[in-house]
Formats: C-alpha cells, structure tokens, sequence
C-alpha cells in the first residue's frame, strides 16, 4: 500500500471502487507502513494519504462518507473521525452526500452519540469543516427543519445560518431568551474540544451585539459550574476522590472561558 519511505508511491489511488474496497477490507487492523509504527485510529492511513496525494482528496472524502452508511458500528465511527480530523476542505462532498442520503442518515443510528441518529454525526463533521463558505440554500433548509438534539442540534441550527449572523441572530432571539440559551448550554455541554472551537470561531465573526450576547451567556453558565464545583469540594459529606475532583475542575471553568472569549473577540473579564 505504500513505497519503502511510507509515502504511498506505489499505491494506485485513481480508481474510486478499488479504494472503497480496500478501505472496507482493512479498517479492522491498523495499517503499518513498511517504516514505520501502527497507526493508532482505524483508517489514519486515509487521511495521510490525503495529506500526501491533494488530487486524491476528493476521492477519499467520498469513500469516507459512503462508510457513514455502513451498517457496522465501527467502521462509520472510524470514517466519521476521519472526516472531523481531514485538513482539507471536504465541505462540498459532504453536502453533496447529504443531499442525496438525508433520509438514509436520519434512519440510522448514531455511532458516535446515544440515541441520536446519523444526521448529528453529520452536522458535527461539517460544523468542524475547515470552509468558511455558506452551505447551500437547499441542506440549509434541511438543517433548519431539524427539531432535536437527536438529529443535530444545535450544530444544525448554525449551519443552517453559517455565516448569515444577523439571520441566525434573529431565529435566537425571538421574544424570550430560552432558544438562544439552550444552543449555547447544548454547546457547551458536548464536551468536544473541536466542536466548541468550530461553533465560537463561527460566531465570533457575527455583530458586536451577537457575540456580547453569546459572550454573555457562557460567562453566566461557566460561572454557574465554577461556584458548584468548588461548592462541592467543601462538601464533607462527599466521598474524598470526589471532592478533589470538583476542586481540580472548579479552575478549569474559567480557563475554558479565557478560550471561548479569544474565539469570540471579546475581553476575558475574570469571573465574580
């Protein structure tokens, strides 16, 4: 699969099927380059052999989002990791897959997520997409029309206004703040590091108003975390592995804020 310095030299890449098939046959074991340690993730080899053949780019995004389709667990959980970690820009297969397999998506389940299905595994690769670019008026509908977490939210919600902050400013805020603060909390409550970024990074190219908003409202709730957390350490009647723990994550709420604020290009203001 690869020539002697591991660089995929003697690996004829240009057909599609042959590339599909061999992505279906080896994913199980790690490849092993003839120089080299195993890789650690199924399917690595994949995105290095993006990162060494840009022409094939296209091509193995496409085989990666017909493994989305798979119907064993593992094999769509490596492809979808695959795809949230490729340096390249795959934005525009991926939509052109979602066009075609939303319904297909949206009857399988999640293998990444409990109970959600596979439009959330989805959302979560094109939110973390490096394009900056608008999606298309057609998959932007689609994604407006998602209604729970299960299928997407709220990552769906903002690539249904990618770019568009004063639309997606005006759909949040309504007449009460609930919408707007159940995203935020729905974001914030994810725990993936890759996620949150993609989502603040968008949003802080939004309006001064917006990202005061958004600002805002994390600061609240992580402040919120903040005071339980150390509200728990003192607890004496909590067991002693526990209260170390919530006394080690209390610091962490406001480092995390200190990250959010430079994604959203507002001051930092430190925690009351």
């Amino acid at each position: 699969m690869s020539g002697s310095d591991g660089t995929f030299e003697a690996f004829d890449a240009s057909d599609y099927a042959a590339l599909l098939s061999s992505s279906r046959a080896c994913w199980r074991g790690p490849w092993i380059p003839p120089n080299g340690s195993p890789e650690s993730t199924p399917l690595e080899w994949l995105r290095r052999l993006g990162a060494a053949r840009p022409a094939m780019q296209g091509h193995i995004s496409r085989v990666l989002c017909e493994l989305l389709l798979e119907t064993e667990t593992g094999l769509p959980f490596a492809a979808s990791t695959i795809l949230a970690q490729a340096d390249w820009d795959h934005r525009e297969v991926v939509e052109r897959f979602a066009m075609q397999k939303w319904s297909v998506l949206g009857g399988l389940d999640s293998t990444v997520f409990r109970d959600s299905s596979r439009l959330r595994d989805l959302t979560q690769i094109l939110v973390a997409s490096p394009s900056r670019t608008r999606i298309s008026g057609e998959l932007a509908a689609l994604f407006a029309g998602v209604t729970s977490e299960a299928d997407g939210l709220p990552g769906s919600l903002l690539l249904a206004g990618v770019l568009g902050f004063e639309q997606l400013s005006a759909t949040l805020a309504g007449s009460a703040r609930a919408p707007f603060e159940k995203l935020l909390m729905s974001v914030l409550s994810w725990g993936d590091g890759v996620y949150e970024k993609a989502v603040f990074t968008h949003f802080g190219e939004g309006s001064d108003d917006f990202r005061a908003r958004v600002a805002n409202c994390v600061k609240r709730e992580l402040e919120k975390a903040s005071r339980r957390a150390a509200i728990g350490a003192e607890d004496v009647d909590l067991p002693d592995r526990l209260r170390e723990r919530l006394a080690n994550t209390a610091g962490t709420h406001e480092e995390r804020w200190r990250t959010i604020a430079s994604l959203l290009g507002v001051d930092a203001l430190p925690f009351r």
